[in-house]
């Protein structure tokens, strides 16, 4: 039996973490809500009744996905945050 050569698998260049990298890979693998979402406007819709401020949380992050202020909001998108169709429009009408 021959030794292993321990070295082949050495890397030639010592491995360093840079931050940059390190953001631009959670951004590929997680989704994040875009702010800022100003406060007084989380508070009155978690103020409102019904599934109002997962309504209006849905709406920042499409519109932070688009980067618009008009987003369409489908009934898919919507079953994300645990809102039915029905749910989706009482709240839309309640925001």
């Amino acid at each position: 039996m021959s030794p292993i050569d321990v070295e082949r698998f050495r890397r030639s260049k010592p491995a360093t973490a840079d931050p940059r990298d390190m953001r631009r890979a959670l951004r590929k693998r997680q989704h994040f809500l875009k702010g800022p979402v100003p406060l007084p406007w989380l508070e009155a819709a978690a103020r409102l009744p019904g599934k109002s401020l997962h309504a209006g949380i849905l709406l920042w992050y499409a519109a932070g996905l688009r980067r618009s202020g008009t987003v369409p909001l489908s009934n898919v998108s919507g079953s994300r945050f645990g809102l039915d169709r029905n749910a989706k429009y009482r709240a839309l009408v309640w925001l």
